[in-house]
């Protein structure tokens, strides 16, 4: 988690690079599981190239490296978060550390989806830790846990 890899203005080496939607159209891959994006703070860029299958939810569910620091060198890392939002996706904490900070989950994956059974905790009402893994679901494959 130190950002060490980076794009770089003079020098470094060139190499080819395409849109999640592109690659997922010229695949003909109709539906993703999980996706999981680890890009050092290019999350949010990543995902600006996958907006079509976003708005098709044809990604089921996004596990990301939320990492202020690294975001914040790129654009406000709310945008992120928004962004997700926009798209009719929820983020949420996924990790059983990160849970145990914020109390109990409350929420879990639907039956019959990838994932299902996952506890989970949605960021709302609340900013992520500054450095975590979080993971976004579109709303409606969210169900709400009965109270313990």
């Amino acid at each position: 988690q130190t950002g060490i890899s980076h794009v770089v203005s003079e020098g470094g080496e060139s190499v080819p690079a395409t849109t999640l939607d592109r690659y997922l159209d010229e695949a003909q891959i109709d539906r993703v599981d999980v996706l999981k994006i680890d890009v050092e703070g290019y999350e949010l860029h990543v995902l600006r190239g996958a907006r079509k299958s976003l708005e098709a939810q044809k990604i089921q569910a996004i596990y990301f490296e939320y990492m202020q620091k690294l975001a914040a060198r790129f654009h406000p890392p709310s945008d992120l978060l928004n962004y997700l939002d926009g798209l009719g996706y929820q983020t949420c904490v996924c990790r059983n550390y990160d849970i145990g900070l914020r109390g109990s989950p409350t929420h879990t994956i639907r039956d019959g989806m990838p994932g299902a059974g996952l506890r989970l905790i949605p960021l709302i009402g609340f900013e992520p830790l500054l450095g975590t893994d979080l993971l976004a679901v579109p709303r409606e494959n969210l169900a709400a846990l009965a109270p313990t």
